[in-house]
């Protein structure tokens, strides 16, 4: 396990990342100076021969954790969760491009906070309980989560739990400016939950597909 701090001098084209088999954690943080990715972000992990596309970030085997903290996406990204329990967390990100999270044989956890998406925004989850967290547990007093795109959030088989926002935190809120769909899955407990909460903004009325439970206070949205 090796753990310090990292500089690419004159990696301006791109940045690819391996990680090998095994529960891996990677972090890509730009707290202390923004991290800028001005071309391609690739990210593979586990032992899949599976081709990457650009922009992409691959999860495939055991439980894989993945952070991108205070980063600039000049050209957006792509997310592929395959097997294992897997967590994604987007803090503090600015897209410029689009970006889409594709759906996972696991239990996954994605989660956003402070983050402005300037493109479309496509969030998939796939087999097992997932939850979508969107502005659930970040400063209250901080920046919210702006979608100025087309907005897709979308479940597939198993409950999956959709939490945006919580009321009374204006720094625990999501603003969507273009079109928002929100399509449960197969499950027949799937739940929403920052509708119409008082948190969050739509400037168009959301379309809300399959979701047996919407704005019920589902605990799970309490727990990631």
């Amino acid at each position: 396990r090796q753990l310090g701090s990292v500089e690419f001098v004159g990696a301006t084209r791109g940045l690819q990342i391996g990680l090998l088999g095994g529960p891996d954690v990677l972090v890509l943080d730009g707290t202390s100076s923004e991290l800028v990715v001005s071309g391609k972000l690739r990210i593979r992990s586990g032992t899949s021969s599976t081709a990457i596309i650009d922009r992409a970030l691959s999860l495939f085997d055991d439980h894989d954790i993945v952070a991108i903290v205070d980063a600039l996406l000049e050209s957006g990204m792509t997310v592929k969760l395959r097997r294992g329990a897997d967590a994604l967390a987007l803090c503090g990100v600015e897209a410029l491009d689009r970006v889409r999270t594709g759906e996972g044989l696991g239990p996954d956890l994605l989660t956003v906070d402070d983050s402005f998406f300037d493109s479309r925004y496509n969030s998939g989850v796939g087999v097992g309980q997932d939850v979508i967290s969107i502005e659930q547990h970040g400063n209250v007093d901080g920046p919210s989560t702006e979608f100025n795109g087309r907005t897709k959030l979308r479940g597939r088989k198993g409950n999956d739990a959709i939490c945006v926002g919580n009321p009374g935190e204006p720094g625990n809120s999501a603003n969507f400016h273009g079109k928002t769909k929100i399509r449960g899955g197969r499950g027949r407990h799937d739940s929403l939950d920052g509708l119409d909460n008082g948190a969050n903004t739509f400037d168009t009325p959301p379309i809300v597909v399959g979701i047996e439970q919407v704005d019920q206070g589902n605990e799970t949205c309490g727990l990631v």
